[in-house]
């Protein structure tokens, strides 16, 4: 059936699709929300209607139902489709969230199928892969960072990381020591982070006297932020392990 253009908002309905946006969890709901038109099938409707009604009396139940890390994962499975392409950390991290509240949505209608027939039908297609769920939580932390035993490299890698780092910081202590002995750094000054590398304050009047590369300067223009050349190789080990893990 054909209606008028205008008919959605001459029946207010535009303001209605907009409330429902907004309590929408993710993009994935609201785009389905954009999508939502009207029907003159009375089959369709009733069953839609069907649908609300039983998720309202959930709602109102106060019943367990999970309510939170509804992720939009279609960008990610765009991604995987490319070949040698591969997710981040933090996109694993997200699968795992969605897998989990998936797992939760099915055993919840699975134990309340007899309450909310029309909604628990909708689960009956979905093959739910727990030994997946199951492989890819156990390398994660509740932080969303894979474990140093995900992989006996990644392990390696990381006691790599920690050691380089430990060995730069008693390098750069000696050296920060030393400057501030001789007056080219401010006392109450320590490490820092510049681009991603260690260094260490130094007066701008002594920048030529302490030999390295300088990474920036403070907001006054009076402290430069200095990476002495004894640390260039370890910081570059540094980089290069990160880089692998």
């Amino acid at each position: 059936m054909l209606y008028p253009s205008n008919l959605e908002v001459k029946l207010g309905f535009d303001k209605i699709r907009e409330l429902l946006k907004e309590a929408c969890e993710s993009n994935l709901g609201k785009n389905f929300v954009d999508k939502v038109k009207f029907s003159a099938d009375k089959q369709n409707v009733e069953m839609w209607l069907s649908q609300t009604d039983e998720f309202v009396r959930i709602i109102s139940s106060q019943e367990l139902f999970p309510n939170s890390n509804y992720i939009d994962l279609s960008p990610l499975f765009g991604k995987i489709r490319v070949d040698n392409s591969y997710l981040l950390e933090e996109e694993l991290f997200d699968v795992i969230l969605s897998l989990k509240t998936l797992d939760k949505c099915l055993d919840f209608f699975q134990q309340k199928r007899e309450d909310y027939p029309v909604l628990s039908e909708l689960t009956y297609p979905i093959v739910f892969d727990e030994d997946l769920l199951w492989s890819l939580a156990r390398v994660f932390d509740e932080r969303g960072k894979l474990k140093d035993n995900a992989s006996d490299r990644l392990h390696e890698i990381r006691k790599g990381i920690l050691s380089e780092k430990q060995r730069l910081r008693r390098v750069l202590d000696n050296i920060i020591s030393r400057t501030k002995k001789d007056g080219f750094t401010p006392d109450d000054v320590s490490i820092t982070i510049r681009n991603g590398r260690m260094v260490i304050p130094v007066l701008a009047e002594y920048k030529r006297r302490v030999k390295g590369f300088i990474h920036g300067e403070s907001a006054t223009g009076q402290t430069v932020y200095l990476e002495p050349t004894e640390v260039f190789a370890i910081n570059n080990e540094v980089q290069e392990l990160e880089y692998a893990e």
